[in-house]
């Protein structure tokens, strides 16, 4: 993640201070560090990133926003020797799906918490085109005729099915704004564990499919 912030703010460097792009970038960087090493590190970052008087004309601004990043990498890039504040609170939610704890769990553990999330997505998809050749949830219960079993009664049964499926669609969903966003809100832990248990019920639920007749 501190190569990834650094290699973007080198690149936002030339563009202009008044990009959104660099916003979203500031905001990334600020949830990162604060997650990750907590509010002291946080308040050093804004001190680099803070214009230490009012912008004159666009180049001046320009001008401070490039020193702004430069100092915003040199601070990431200090951060390497630091131990992450964070890494021990980072807990996986507990009785996660055996295939999700054996995927994401390692990825969680060493705080890479977007590349857990994308990874238990795939986990789910992989599932429904083993199940029925299709891999979304939408194909999956309507062209590859998927059931669960499991509901609670039989009368539920159908609204059982519809929950699962519109459960596995709204990963895809999930999976699809993640994949075309530069901010996924998946650096922050708790968030992260939110996803990952989603996926891990939508598996739990699968593993109690049906063989259509």
């Amino acid at each position: 993640m501190i190569d990834d912030l650094i290699a973007e703010a080198d690149a936002l460097k030339s563009e202009s201070y008044k990009s959104p792009r660099i916003k979203l970038w500031k905001r990334r960087a600020r949830e990162f560090v604060e997650t990750q090493y907590g509010p002291d590190y946080l308040k050093i970052l804004n001190q680099t990133l803070f214009f230490g008087r009012v912008v004159g004309s666009v180049s001046e601004g320009d001008r401070m926003h490039r020193e702004a990043m430069d100092a915003a990498i040199t601070f990431l890039d200090g951060l390497r020797g630091e131990p992450p504040a964070a890494a021990e609170t980072g807990v996986p939610p507990p009785g996660l799906h055996p295939a999700i704890q054996e995927t994401c769990v390692p990825l969680f553990d060493n705080a890479h918490y977007a590349e857990a999330v994308e990874k238990s997505y795939k986990v789910v998809r992989d599932r429904l085109r083993a199940l029925t050749g299709y891999e979304t949830g939408s194909d999956a219960f309507g062209k590859g005729k998927l059931r669960i079993g499991g509901a609670a009664a039989p009368h539920v049964a159908d609204d059982f099915n519809e929950a699962v499926k519109f459960l596995t669609m709204a990963i895809d969903k999930f999976r699809n704004e993640k994949s075309h966003s530069s901010d996924g809100h998946t650096t922050d832990p708790d968030r992260a564990r939110e996803y990952l248990a989603m996926s891990s019920l939508a598996m739990h639920l699968l593993d109690q499919a049906e063989t259509p007749e």
